[in-house]
């Protein structure tokens, strides 16, 4: 008798749960037994095709709405050398999914449960999106887990590592400012199976990019600003075959009657906005070039007799090529004459000029000083070449010439006559 009871009394407490099982699903035999997580887990998989996505809102004609934000958590690199940039952000995606409802009263107060969303082991659907662009996306989490809620609202933070392309503009190198657009959207579904949106918040407005809590900003640039934009994008289904008579067999067969839609795509774009820390290169290659180049016209302040003037103008010449080549190290490699390629090629023609006009300058500075003393071998030579009769002795008409052509001074040339008007006709 006291098991009969004990019998009744649980029979008693399973009815209702049978009754008001999980939304939308055939319980069976799993409604008999303790309400519990794995139990859950089973029955709301018992019948879910995870290749298919949920349905759509009520009353709307496009699929199911997910919500989409970018939390950035890294700015990784941007290189300017293969015009790549590189960040780490968490893709943040909110959906509702109907068949993955089911009353917490009815399971042991279980309210939300985790499913495998992506490889082997792989329970429900997730969106298919992605980076359009991206060469490269590194999944950071190898078993991705999505939160499911009793109201079928699921929530999956997925953690990418993003490699894509970002053409840069270099002619103001190292005060540049980069500007990085990528698009965000599913891969193979249009509007009519997945819409793609952004995250709103509480008040309505639509938050698309956010920030982590252990954000960690770059260390040579500086994320200015990062917009978003939101639109349904839409491509031409195919081409149109050629046309075939009724009947026709071959590889159009299939497409016959067949006419190309125009099928809407809801994309996200962003654009990130980064500004290099012109620090380093200021300091480190600018200022020394141009210091360089104005220590070299200090050159015209030296004494040419001091003999430094060309030295210096030698030393400022190889200075600036010397920083070019350390620098050279650090410089983007481009195409297009850069801000530091500009200062280089100044200074290097300024290097120049100064050691051209120093040389010079020398140059003339020594002819000048050459007016002093000659040699006694240059002396007799120049009386030599005025014999020009070569009769081993000068009249006064070839010493005049003789003397005229050594350059000397007018009162040494004016002395010289009148002790020569003292001798005879002929000097020996």
């Amino acid at each position: 008798m006291r098991s009969i009871v004990l019998l009744a009394s649980v029979l008693a407490a399973v009815a209702p749960a049978r009754a008001a099982g999980p939304v939308g699903l055939a319980l069976g035999g799993y409604a008999g037994k303790l309400p519990n997580a794995t139990a859950l887990k089973r029955a709301l998989l018992e019948d879910y095709e995870m290749s298919v996505p949920p349905p759509g809102p009520s009353g709307s004609e496009r699929g199911v709405l997910v919500s989409v934000q970018m939390a950035l958590n890294q700015l990784v690199q941007v290189d300017t050398t293969t015009e790549e940039i590189q960040f780490y952000a968490w893709w943040r995606h909110n959906w509702v999914d109907p068949r993955l409802q089911w009353r917490p009263e009815d399971w042991g107060g279980v309210w939300e449960l985790t499913f495998v969303s992506v490889g082997e082991y792989k329970e429900v659907w997730i969106p298919d999106d992605l980076v359009y662009e991206a060469v490269k996306s590194e999944y950071e989490a190898p078993d991705l887990l999505v939160n499911v809620y009793s109201d079928g609202s699921v929530f999956v933070s997925v953690p990418i590592a993003t490699t894509l392309p970002c053409p840069m503009k270099l002619k103001d190198f190292p005060f540049d400012e980069q500007h990085c657009k990528f698009t965000f959207a599913s891969w193979t579904s249009n509007a009519f199976e997945i819409d793609t949106q952004p995250r709103y918040d509480l008040g309505g407005k639509p938050v698309p990019i956010a920030f982590t809590k252990d954000y960690h900003p770059n260390q040579e640039f500086d994320l200015v600003k990062i917009k978003s934009h939101h639109f349904d994008s839409v491509y031409a289904c195919c081409d149109e075959p050629p046309s075939h008579s009724a009947g026709t067999e071959g590889p159009f067969a299939a497409l016959s009657g067949h006419s190309c839609c125009n099928e809407p795509y809801p994309v996200i774009t962003f654009e990130m906005s980064v500004r290099r820390h012109p620090t380093t290169y200021f300091y480190g290659i600018l200022l020394p070039m141009i210091l360089t180049t104005l220590a070299g016209f200090l050159a015209f302040a030296a004494n040419p007799d001091s003999g430094e003037r060309i030295g210096l103008g030698i030393t400022c010449l190889l200075t600036s090529a010397a920083i070019y080549i350390v620098a050279f190290e650090v410089l983007p490699k481009t195409g297009q004459m850069t801000m530091i390629t500009e200062v280089h090629v100044i200074s290097f023609c300024f290097s120049w000029a100064t050691l051209a006009v120093s040389v010079v300058s020398v140059s003339l500075y020594a002819v000048k000083a050459s007016g002093g003393p000659i040699s006694e071998h240059e002396l007799m030579m120049a009386f030599v070449r005025a014999d020009t009769d070569n009769s081993g002795t000068l009249e006064k008409g070839e010493v005049e010439e003789a003397l005229k052509k050594l350059g000397l001074e007018p009162s040494v040339t004016d002395r010289l006559r009148k002790d020569l008007a003292s001798v005879g006709d002929v000097v020996t």
